[in-house]
């Protein structure tokens, strides 16, 4: 099924172009109205996603030229964005199938695209759940991993640390990965490298030793040193004492609390004290 995404922002259309893929959608994109008009005219998507606001030539405009074009004129639109009552009506008018509320929940997106064209909902996992949690220190962001490794959660973090780094002008960011436990069927090599996908970031400068994985899961330390960007990873398995250490080489201001640390520890979430800290 082919899905043409127009929206102005770079890490949105290649956050959405990764994740939708995985359903199996062919995803092709454009920055503004205009652009995505000629893609429209040549590509012939079975649906448009289109934000509603952009400078000059809006979504409004984009739709007004789709209505009286032959080659778009029945393609279904779901619009992003905010609306008042009367605009809802507006777009109504002009074969707008859906309005998708920010920030775009892409689990809710790809139900809304399945029921409207009547295609089977992605079957419910039976596996254990991704647990997952991203905090920051400074340019530090810490991610927290435990359960499983599922490919559309490791892509929405990508997105999420992407916006972020956007957001706080993050150009040489550390990532401090701590991975207690993992269930083995899903550390795959192309779940590794979708965790990491952030490296690829043509804004991000990473360099050695700015990425720092603490975990003792074996199976997944050998998936990650089997990947050729894996030299440049600083990888503890002593999970305690390896804490310990890598707050040292990470992080010299020590914004890390180590001494909330427990023994008896068995989840990501037990490591801090109720604070969060």
């Amino acid at each position: 099924m082919k899905i043409l995404i127009i929206h102005p922002e770079l890490e949105f259309r290649d956050f959405m172009q990764r994740y939708m893929k995985l359903s199996g959608f062919e995803i092709k994109t454009a920055a503004d109205c205009v652009e995505g008009f000629t893609v429209a005219i040549h590509m012939k998507p079975q649906l448009i996603i289109i934000n509603k606001d952009f400078k000059g030539f809006d979504a409004k405009g984009f739709l007004a030229k789709k209505c009286v074009n032959q080659a778009t004129i029945n393609v279904p639109v779901f619009v992003i964005g905010e609306f008042r009552q009367d605009e809802i009506v507006d777009f109504k008018k002009m074969h707008v199938m859906a309005f998708i509320s920010n920030p775009v929940n892409p689990v809710i997106l790809n139900e809304r695209i399945c029921q409207l064209f009547s295609l089977p909902l992605p079957p419910v996992k039976k596996t254990t759940p991704m647990l997952l949690d991203i905090s920051a220190r400074g340019n530090i962001l810490i991610i927290q991993i435990e359960g499983n490794l599922e490919a559309e959660k490791l892509e929405v973090m990508n997105y999420t640390l992407r916006v972020f780094c956007r957001q706080k002008e993050l150009v040489k960011p550390r990532f401090f990965f701590i991975i207690p436990s993992l269930y083995p069927e899903l550390i795959t090599e192309e779940n590794i490298r979708i965790m990491f996908g952030f490296v690829d970031f043509p804004e991000l400068k990473m360099e050695p030793g700015h990425i720092m994985i603490l975990s003792n899961v074996k199976e997944l330390i050998s998936k990650i040193k089997s990947i050729s960007i894996s030299h440049d990873f600083g990888i503890v398995d002593n999970f305690f004492d390896g804490f310990r250490d890598l707050q040292l080489d990470f992080d010299k201001r020590k914004t890390i609390p180590v001494e909330f640390l427990k023994k008896d520890s068995l989840y990501i979430f037990d490591l801090f004290d109720n604070s969060g800290k």
